[in-house]
């Protein structure tokens, strides 16, 4: 669903994706005259002009680490109720149509200034909130240089002036393999830290494929970058759907991640370094033709008894020994039958878990509620774990798999699975 962002929504997205950065709430109750205040102006490094309307808030730095820390039973209570205290946002102020902002009302203390702006580098793309709230002694060095900072006094204003330079950017297509855009799919990077470990690329908000399936992703800092999207099957409910809905319920059914490179599998995606400001391009494709589907049921080893309930996975064998889940599909509700809709051409290790026999009570919902359907199981039987090689190369349909029951109060299989 697609909603047009008001001035205000988007600043309350902004809050939301200031998250990894929580900090001290609302002030701490003082006299006035406690306070400071800090000013300053926001200008763009590339045009030389004011950055209007943007975001800035005040991330206040930790203190240094103490050498001695008391121990837990030498804590005042002050310092006790200090931790215990929640942690909030401070307000967000914006720049004006000059560039310049004001912030009053600002406690004594040291504080990073955040200003976001589409486009160009931001901290909260730059440095994770471990390194931000728990900065090692390296990195607390690198914050203090990159970073615009200031000191507040009491009774002084604390004056600034920050340029933001812009980032780079990443944008492409993606097409199934049959020519067709894909649109509204979401897009996740990852980039490598310093230490060489992919981490999550906060990039302030979703990126996604418009209606031809183009995307664009910006203000991104110089790393090597890792893309991949989704092809997801959801059941929603909803009130209506003329007019907007106004509320609904999504409940997922599969999903199986896509990554650049026009693959399915994350052993084999490419990755692309970018440096700089530069606008690379990351065009991909989503090979349909190798996805196939599989259904069947689950039958007990023993009497070939259908199973009504349990979860099928199919794990895939990494380079360095670890498995990676490609697909997974259960027996549900519905009927005792599984159905993997898409599932890529490989081989696999599929595994059978929680296989059992259960009765149904649907739960009804409260009258003016809505919602995907509810229901109260009650275990009958239970099985033991299925684990077998399994070769997808076409469509599979009345595939049997047999599971062996466990002894009751047990976890011992009755017999192997056939």
């Amino acid at each position: 669903m697609r909603v047009s962002l008001t001035p205000m929504r988007r600043l309350l997205l902004f809050l939301a994706f200031l998250a990894p950065f929580p900090v001290a709430t609302s002030l701490p109750a003082q006299h006035a005259s406690a306070y400071g205040a800090v000013s300053g102006t926001v200008s763009c490094v590339d045009t030389n002009l004011p950055a209007r309307l943007i975001s800035i808030t005040l991330q206040p730095v930790p203190p240094p680490p103490n050498p001695t820390p008391a121990p837990a039973e030498a804590k005042t209570a002050k310092d006790q109720k200090a931790e215990k205290e929640p942690t909030q946002m401070l307000s967000i102020h914006q720049t004006h149509l000059d560039g310049t902002f004001f912030i009053p009302r600002v406690a004594p203390g040291r504080y990073y200034v955040i200003a976001q702006k589409p486009g160009y580098l931001s901290p909260v793309a730059q440095y994770s909130r471990e390194e931000v709230e728990h900065p090692t002694a390296e990195m607390r060095k690198i914050l203090a240089e990159t970073l615009p900072n200031v000191t507040v006094s009491a009774n002084q204003t604390a004056a600034i002036d920050i340029r933001l330079t812009r980032g780079a950017s990443i944008s492409g297509t993606i097409l199934f393999d049959d020519g067709t855009p894909a649109p509204d799919l979401q897009l996740e990077f990852k980039r490598k830290d310093k230490d060489g470990k992919w981490v999550a690329a906060n990039l302030g908000g979703h990126i996604e494929t418009d209606d031809l399936g183009h995307f664009h992703a910006g203000g991104l800092p110089a790393a090597e970058y890792q893309i991949h999207t989704s092809l997801a099957l959801m059941e929603t409910i909803a009130d209506h759907i003329f007019g907007g809905m106004s509320g609904y319920a999504i409940s997922p059914k599969q999903n199986i991640d896509v990554f650049y490179g026009d693959t399915f599998f994350e052993r084999d995606a490419k990755t692309l370094k970018i440096e700089g400001s530069e606008d690379a391009t990351a065009d991909f494709d989503i090979p349909i033709s190798k996805l196939h589907s599989l259904s069947g049921t689950l039958v007990d080893a023993r009497t070939s008894h259908v199973i009504n309930a349990g979860t099928l996975e199919f794990f895939l064998k990494n380079p360095d020994g670890t498995e990676a889940k490609i697909a997974s599909a259960w027996v549900d509700e519905d009927e005792p039958t599984f159905r993997v809709e898409f599932i890529p051409e490989g081989e696999y290790t599929l595994r059978v878990s929680e296989a059992k026999d259960v009765t149904r009570e649907e739960i009804a919902l409260c009258n003016g509620c809505f919602g995907t359907r509810q229901f109260k199981e009650t275990v009958v039987k239970k099985y033991g774990l299925y684990e077998a090689p399994y070769v997808v190369q076409t469509d599979a349909v009345g595939v049997t798999l047999s599971i062996p029951a466990l002894k009751p109060g047990t976890s011992t299989p009755t017999s192997d699975p056939q």
